[in-house]
């Protein structure tokens, strides 16, 4: 790790954007039907506002039986501007809890919902004309992601947050995720750290290439991942890691850590990253990015 230079981008951060809770909350049993006029909560007051005037009737019929089926779920997201709106995905069913559905759509990506925003969902058949969704997910054939990661310092520390790859795991790594159709991976960087922590980035050079394999949710994934740096100020550093999680299902908070932390018995990805953080204060960014390539860990039956 020799042979750097400073980096020179800084972060700014914004006002805390509105967005608002999600308006279904508590399901009522699997079997029963849901007016869209209703509130579920029982209140008279319209919970959705639907496209057309007519009253659709809806029906919560997905669950863990269906995984490797195609399905349809219908479910909220959240609008600044018109609070919760229903939006609908159709997909290979990858994952299913009580917390998140992970689906695969018919371009091979992941597709990540919050199980208590679904107001709808139904088996459906294949397509009879269009290409099927893709059969992957499991240890044999993960899916394929490529994601791009925000390494955000503030002096000796570093910024994660606390990702839940099973109910009862945490693991610790930089706010990023997934890359969109057409995106380019540091815009998709600074797009994901506006979604999951709240502020505006402007991110530097990239520092660090990674590709692993691993489990989320009882699905596989082959993660190629691209993390770029950026300095935050110490006054903007309290503010920022207060915002999250804002709007993230996979997320439960975010924290600044020094490499010390790290190495103190927690779950940390990559497992150098308390190398790379001390490496990165020390020098700045490095000529070439780092590389990490992490090979799959055994499947647990």
């Amino acid at each position: 790790m020799a042979a750097h230079s400073a980096p020179t981008s800084r972060i700014a951060v914004m006002t805390a954007r509105y967005r608002p809770e999600l308006s279904v909350t508590n399901h009522a049993p699997d079997n029963q039907v849901l007016d869209p006029m209703t509130n579920p909560s029982g209140s008279s007051r319209p919970a959705i506002t639907p496209a057309s005037h007519s009253r659709v009737r809806y029906r919560r019929e997905v669950d863990a039986t269906h995984l490797g089926g195609r399905v349809s779920i219908r479910h909220l997201v959240n609008d600044a501007e018109h609070g919760p709106v229903p939006t609908d995905v159709v997909g290979r069913l990858l994952s299913y809890d009580p917390e998140l559905v992970l689906l695969v759509d018919r371009k091979g990506r992941l597709r990540m919902l919050s199980t208590p925003s679904i107001v709808a969902s139904k088996a459906i058949p294949e397509h009879p004309r269009l290409p099927a969704e893709p059969f992957v997910g499991t240890y044999e054939q993960p899916l394929q992601r490529e994601a791009a990661r925000a390494l955000l310092i503030c002096e000796n520390r570093c910024l994660l947050v606390a990702h839940r790859p099973a109910a009862d795991e945490i693991v610790w790594t930089a706010p990023g995720g997934g890359i969109n159709e057409a995106e380019e991976p540091r815009v998709a960087a600074e797009r994901e750290v506006r979604e999951e922590i709240g502020v505006d980035v402007s991110l530097g050079p990239l520092v660090l290439e990674r590709t692993a394999t691993f489990p989320f949710r009882n699905a596989w994934l082959t993660q190629h991942e691209l993390w770029f740096a950026g300095l935050v100020d110490p006054a903007e550093a309290a503010d920022v890691a207060a915002r999250a999680p804002l709007d993230d299902p996979g997320i439960s908070e975010a924290r600044w850590w020094t490499a010390d932390d790290m190495e103190r018995g927690t779950a940390v990805a990559p497992a150098r990253l308390p190398q790379v953080v001390r490496a990165f204060i020390a020098h700045g960014a490095p000529s070439t990015p780092w590389r990490f390539d992490e090979p799959a860990p055994a499947e647990h039956h």
